[in-house]
């Protein structure tokens, strides 16, 4: 009897060692971070920006208005032009109109009509033409308009579903066309990014499995691998909001896709929470879906 205990005691300790050995050995990630995509909101025009007051983090939608740039200094000399040749092609109709009443008048009373009526027919003719410019000159005023108004003001629209994540230039500021403005989190682009050991790394392929737990949560999410970067890897976090660490440049970097994080309206665009990745079977995963 005591035999039998101290060998199922030595199992018992067996399987605890390996189950904590498969535990800590399987390959994961300490460093995992919900990330996403960044936008940036520039000026279409130079001018004087009126910017709503927007807490960092506050959501906008697509196309919302986030403010206006007006240029008051847009130049309006053409416009101008346009409108005194508009001004003379009037006066000039307005003279062959008095012309044309005052020779109908005349050839109605004097018995010299024949010679009369080639005139007035000319002068008819010239009246016509003009109108016709004064209809040119209407359009080409119009079109001047709209693109003055174009210059002279602009909406910024947000151009993503998503999040405030930076604000480059403040109300009142005067703006250059094409300056970066406001930067957007694009919140349907969100991922998960993370660096691992060079073993783990090696043993990974671009659409491997793996599942996401969230620290301080307990959820775990299925994941995809859709990216293998490797070390030194800056470059691929440029439009990213969540730039790597000193200490991931020197692991290996990955990208995750959880497709479960996108869906969820609390996590979608929770950019910076942290959690941990793994990549192989575990010895109590089996546990860890009964209690999820």
């Amino acid at each position: 009897m005591r035999l039998t205990r101290l060998i199922i005691g030595f199992l018992v300790i067996l399987v605890a060692i390996l189950i904590i050995a498969g535990e800590q050995l399987s390959g994961a990630s300490t460093d995992a971070v919900i990330n996403a995509r960044t936008t940036t909101v520039r000026a279409p025009i130079a001018g004087r920006l009126a910017l709503e007051r927007r807490q960092l983090g506050s959501a906008v939608s697509s196309d919302e208005v986030l403010g206006l740039i007006r240029d008051q200094l847009v130049e309006t000399g053409r416009l101008n032009d346009l409108q005194r040749e508009r001004a003379d092609v009037q006066a000039e109709i307005g003279r062959l109109e008095q012309l044309s009443d005052s020779l109908s008048d005349l050839s109605e009373l004097d018995e010299r009509r024949m010679e009369l009526e080639p005139r007035l027919f000319e002068i008819r003719a010239s009246l016509e033409a003009e109108r016709a410019r004064l209809s040119a000159y209407d359009n080409r005023i119009s079109a001047e308009r709209l693109s003055l108004n174009r210059l002279a003001g602009a909406n910024l629209a947000a151009n993503v579903d998503g999040i405030v994540w930076e604000v480059l230039a403040g109300d009142g500021e005067i703006v250059q066309r094409g300056q970066d403005l406001l930067r957007l989190i694009d919140c349907k682009s969100t991922l998960v990014t993370l660096s691992v050991s060079e073993s783990v790394y090696n043993r990974l392929s671009t659409g491997d499995d793996a599942r996401f737990r969230l620290n301080g949560d307990g959820r775990t999410f299925d994941a995809t691998v859709t990216r293998l970067a490797g070390s030194g890897a800056q470059g691929v976090y440029r439009n990213l909001a969540i730039a790597p660490g000193q200490r991931h440049l020197e692991r290996y970097d990955v990208t995750l896709l959880v497709p479960a994080l996108r869906q969820d309206s609390k996590l979608g665009c929770a950019v910076g929470r942290t959690g941990r990745v793994f990549f192989e079977t575990r010895p109590l995963d089996f546990l860890r879906r009964v209690w999820e």
